[in-house]
């Protein structure tokens, strides 16, 4: 019996894990191959030796392709090849390389067949999936594996990433083709920037996620460019110990700092308030929260849900301009100063103990910046300077009367204390 009771449990759990978990049968892989491209990009010296290859697939009725922007890195002409063997040249309708997403047109006498565009919104690890593309110039190939894991970050050397982890094979030349579920529909930018080192296959492949590209790619084709949204909040994960001291027993990510004025409190969005879904997209990282938001452009109406006190309540955030951002928090502009490029503001939480974290909180860091590369990243809390406490914002003319060339900074990472050293000034 116990035995039994004990399969059972096996039996259930399999199923919720490896849910839409049915192998794609042959009629729809091709149906999706119909759609894929491959890319050839010539650079404007004409040099073979020069060109790039890629992957993409077609996006809608009106000749639009997505692909990776850096497949289309100093893109002077580009094909773009058909499953029927159809070449057309294409045009570079916008590219944006924080996303790492383009999107190309062709003419219509080029005879394109439409994707299945799907949702990523509610993918499960486990679950079948099937690459397509160019790998190495060999024409259109599929591998198929299954999703490894949800909402990896830090990813690509990007600032914030909420990439799809899949044991299926990414090679150089995969790049821009579509991730497809076992119904042919596109979940996913296949992207193989991460594997561009001679490794061999080790297992791990990433893309993006088609719905967080698809709000950039509506931006790519109505005006060639993106322009990133703002709402003014720092969020932060629940911890076990502080879902029992608030009484939480869902999914979501803490508000812990609200920007005064910001987009997010003038819709009514709280400090310790926890995000549950955006655009009906559901909240289970830190990550997705600034990728969601800068995807859409300012003055968009962002639906947030939100859970407040045992309540769940719904917020209509109109989103700001990334200048918002830097009127709300200090930052320098010369390198003499070591947090050139770091906006900084103050921060004053409670954790589960009732103990206050004070400090001063990045709420937006370039990748290019000495603080950066020095170790400090975005959403850490500033604690201490030289071992001394430190709550209020400061100028570049504080430093100076620190000792020596290098001082010590001490952040609260996710609740983890780390420390890093950086110069006085990066002009000597």
């Amino acid at each position: 019996m116990t035995q039994f009771v004990f399969a059972s449990i096996l039996l259930a759990i399999s199923s919720t894990i490896f849910a839409s978990n049915t192998p794609a049968s042959s009629d729809v892989i091709e149906s999706a191959m119909a759609s894929v491209v491959s890319i050839t990009v010539l650079p404007e010296d004409n040099n073979d030796a020069h060109m790039s290859l890629g992957s993409g697939f077609i996006y809608d009725t009106h000749g639009h392709i997505i692909t990776n922007a850096h497949v289309l890195h100093h893109a002077h002409k580009v094909i773009v090849s058909l499953q029927n063997n159809q070449s057309c040249f294409a045009y570079v309708v916008g590219s944006d390389e924080e996303s790492d997403i383009a999107v190309l047109h062709v003419d219509s006498d080029c005879h394109i067949i439409p994707s299945k565009i799907g949702s990523s919104n509610h993918l499960k690890i486990g679950q079948s999936v099937i690459a397509i593309g160019n790998p190495h110039d060999l024409g259109q190939s599929i591998t198929k594996g299954i999703i490894s894991a949800l909402h990896r970050n830090d990813l690509f050397l990007a600032q914030h990433s909420d990439s799809i982890q899949i044991d299926a094979v990414i090679n150089p030349g995969n790049s821009g083709g579509p991730l497809v579920d076992e119904n042919g529909h596109v979940i996913g930018i296949n992207n193989s920037l991460l594997l561009s080192y001679d490794v061999g296959h080790t297992g791990i492949g990433f893309a993006i996620p088609i719905s967080t590209a698809k709000p950039i790619i509506d931006q790519l084709i109505k005006t060639g460019h993106v322009v990133r949204g703002f709402i003014g909040v720092q969020t932060q994960e629940i911890t076990k110990t502080l879902a029992k001291y608030m009484q939480f027993d869902g999914v979501g990510m803490l508000v812990s700092k609200v920007i005064p004025k910001g987009s997010a409190d003038l819709a009514g969005i709280k400090a310790n308030d926890v995000i549950l879904e955006i655009n009906g997209t559901p909240i289970v990282s830190v990550a997705q929260i600034p990728i969601i938001v800068s995807s859409y452009p300012p003055k968009t109406k962002i639906n947030i849900k939100i859970w407040r006190r045992g309540k769940v309540l719904n917020r209509r955030v109109v989103s700001g301009t990334q200048d918002e951002l830097y009127t709300l928090a200090d930052k320098a502009l010369d390198s003499s100063y070591p947090f050139s490029g770091v906006v900084l503001f103050e921060i004053n939480t409670k954790s589960s103990q009732e103990s206050s974290l004070k400090g001063l909180g990045v709420l937006d860091i370039s990748t290019s910046s000495n603080a950066y590369l020095e170790g400090l990243r975005f959403q850490d809390v500033i604690t201490h300077i030289n071992d001394k406490p430190i709550a209020h914002l400061f100028n570049k003319k504080s430093f100076k009367n620190l000792p020596g060339k290098y001082f010590k900074v001490t952040v609260n990472r996710n609740g983890h204390t780390q420390m890093l050293a950086l110069r006085k000034s990066y002009d000597e």
